[in-house]
């Protein structure tokens, strides 16, 4: 065995032990040290570089075969990355029995809310999924949970940060109980991240035919907390997060058609026609996930055409572009991803883009998002323009709000997911929307 002499940014010092020919990330992580929002060993990032006896260099291709000193570039001890909580005041006294919490678990980030029996929202707290550390999305990290190690460490990680997540609201609230491991949890998210929160492999949603292993709405024992309900997906594709906020607005309560919009790094999206449910994922990418907020982003793109700044094929002509080439090519990527999936839904529900009513517009891109804009490079259609309804983060709120899991239930089992990439035609309807003319 080899000695790995490692110093975090803060320069704490760890030794650890490591096999000969092992890779320097298989070692760390054998010692449980993980490289922020890393591809999972893969080699499609760059987010393992660190110092190795001075040198930068991969550490997942880096094969050990001396004592070695490692410099990495973040803390051994990362905590629960907080954005923000908030309380509102109350002079209740509450049993524990009276509070529930309620959580919505997305790729980058955790919302969480601890509720009253009359539905009275106490605290509210937004953090960093702690697992964004081990990939920055769903495929890095079903690739780091290729084993059971994987599943575990991943799972200890979100069910670490809820359980400190609920601390923290309480005493924001000044509720204050020794024990709260018992309080009644109930969770909505993507597929991946319920197959991970309930120590499942997320293997099978990589794999034809992407089908996660918990298909039901399940209530378990999960680490140091207890009775967490994890609700239902429909498919690998579209889980509770979307289902749960689509249920709020009553998309399957009417025959009018409706379609309802969450736009995050996939644009997931469920189209009702005639008592049917269709649902349909579309990857955008990171183009709404960069430093430029995507929506101040889709604003200057939107600027730069109106200005001819830019060619049909998204060519920049200025000397001085306000977004460079490669953001302007993720942009298109993005915008062609949820106009194809608009199109293709519609085309599958035998509608035309007229035909739609009403138009609900979800998740964190959507909330800020200048519809005139969307219209403007193509990523909706101009019929949709006075028929939009922006509605926020629907996941937490519809989760908060649902009274009667059994009806969610039964609406989750309606609804028919369209693999894209599979569908007749898709590719020639994707490369249409790429262009902006």
């Amino acid at each position: 065995m080899y000695k790995i002499t490692l110093y975090d940014d803060k320069l704490n010092k760890r030794v650890i032990d490591a096999a000969p020919g092992a890779t320097v990330m298989e070692a760390l992580s054998a010692s449980f040290v993980y490289f922020p929002g890393n591809c999972g060993g893969i080699k499609l990032c760059d987010r393992c570089y660190c110092l190795i006896d001075g040198i930068r260099k991969r550490a997942c291709e880096y094969r050990i075969d001396k004592d070695i000193k490692v410099v990495l570039p973040f803390s051994f001890d990362m905590g629960l990355d907080v954005i923000g909580v908030t309380a509102n005041a109350t002079d209740k006294r509450y049993e524990l029995s009276d509070l529930s919490v309620f959580v919505d678990i997305g790729t980058t980030t955790i919302a969480m809310a601890l509720v009253d029996v009359d539905s009275n929202i106490i605290a509210n707290l937004g953090a960093i999924n702690p697992q964004l550390r081990f990939g920055a999305d769903v495929i890095s990290r079903i690739a780091f949970a290729k084993d059971d190690e994987g599943v575990r460490v991943l799972h200890d990680c979100v069910v670490g940060a809820i359980y400190k997540g609920i601390g923290m609201m309480l005493g924001e609230a000044k509720v204050s109980f020794e024990d709260y491991s018992g309080i009644s949890i109930r969770v909505s998210g993507n597929p991946t991240m319920i197959q991970l929160l309930n120590n499942e492999s997320p293997e099978s949603i990589g794999r034809y035919p992407f089908v996660p292993s918990i298909m039901e709405t399940v209530t378990r024992n999960l680490g140091d907390l207890s009775n967490v309900t994890s609700l239902r997906p429909a498919s690998g594709y579209i889980g509770s997060d979307v289902l749960v906020g689509a249920y709020n607005i009553g998309i399957g309560s009417t025959i009018e058609p409706i379609l309802y919009l969450d736009l995050g790094t996939n644009g997931e999206m469920i189209m009702s026609q005639g008592g049917e449910l269709y649902a349909c994922s579309a990857a955008c990418g990171p183009a709404f996930e960069q430093a430029l907020r995507g929506d101040n982003a889709l604003r200057l793109l939107s600027q730069m055409l109106l200005l001819g700044e830019i060619d049909s094929d998204g060519l920049v002509l200025s000397d001085n572009p306000r977004l460079s080439q490669d953001a302007i090519r993720m942009l298109q990527l993005a915008k062609a991803a949820i106009r194809s999936g608009i199109e293709c839904m519609l085309k599958e529900c035998n509608l035309a883009a007229d035909d739609i009513s009403k138009v609900y517009v979800a998740g964190g891109f959507g909330f800020y998002m200048n519809v005139d804009d969307a219209v403007r490079v193509g990523m909706l259609p101009e019929e949709f323009i006075d028929k939009i309804h922006v509605v926020g983060n629907m996941s937490l709120k519809g989760n908060i709000e649902l009274k009667d899991v059994s009806a969610y239930d039964s609406f989750a089992s309606m609804v028919k997911t369209i693999d894209l990439a599979n569908l007749d035609g898709y590719q020639d309807i994707f490369m249409k929307y790429i262009s902006f003319s």
